[in-house]
């Protein structure tokens, strides 16, 4: 993908939300396309982003073969090779899916100490999100840092062969995991609208991540928090 095609993408994302947002998230590929359509070709390519400084992104390698996750402009896209998790810190990746942000500086929210499921977490990030009136049909991204009381993962590993793509399916391949007490840091997105941010059904948010030895990295299925852990928003939404 060229700058050109990016620069449109861009300027589409701005004016489907209404008017220029404080901060410009980007959405390459439709998840519906991809479970009713079998659409897991290449729609982006990492390489055209590698000079962004302050990169964040998540999305899912071509074919289904991975997770991508773009922290600071520092790449942990995580695969499976002889069922053991790999870890690219590379930009050779092509991307079916991508969501991504340019964000210079993030200000530091306190999670309250009541708020310890992702679903109450997906209720305070909205409620963030009313209080700098974010449109609703625009995401936005946040990070989490801090130690995580419980984090369910898994990465994706699709097979070829299977030309019948379900999302149920598309959980069930690959590699899960439990990580208990252990630091990580997070980047994710938040819509009302579940497509903006390539999430389904009723999930606002839709998060990937890497631990602190960078490596385990991919996404979060399900989240417990106890105090530790702390949220960031783009600076310009809160400060």
């Amino acid at each position: 993908m060229n700058r050109k095609i990016i620069f449109i993408l861009i300027t589409f994302f701005i004016v489907s939300c209404g008017k220029k947002p404080a901060f410009e998230v980007v959405r390459i590929g439709q998840l519906e396309d991809l479970i009713k359509k079998g659409d897991m070709k290449t729609h982006a390519k990492l390489q055209d982003f590698d000079t962004v400084k302050h990169l964040y992104a998540i999305g899912s390698v071509t074919d289904l073969k991975g997770y991508i996750q773009i922290i600071d402009g520092k790449s942990y896209t995580s695969s499976v090779i002889n069922g053991a998790m790999a870890i690219d810190s590379t930009y050779n990746i092509d991307a079916t899916l991508l969501l991504y942000s340019e964000v210079n500086e993030w200000k530091e929210v306190t999670i309250p100490n009541d708020v310890t499921t992702m679903k109450q977490l997906q209720q305070f990030i909205g409620t963030q999100a009313d209080k700098y009136k974010i449109p609703k049909s625009c995401a936005s991204p946040f990070l989490l840092k801090g130690i995580a009381a419980d984090a369910k993962w898994r990465v994706v590993d699709w097979d070829k062969n299977d030309k019948k793509i379900t999302y149920k399916k598309t959980i069930q391949s690959g590699i899960s995991g439990e990580l208990n007490n252990e630091e990580i840091t997070a980047i994710g997105f938040y819509s009302k609208e579940t497509y903006e941010v390539l999430s389904h059904k009723d999930n606002t948010i839709h998060m990937h991540f890497v631990n602190h030895k960078h490596t385990i990295a991919g996404h979060i299925d399900d989240l417990t928090l106890d105090g530790r852990m702390k949220l960031y928003l783009p600076k310009k939404i809160g400060e």
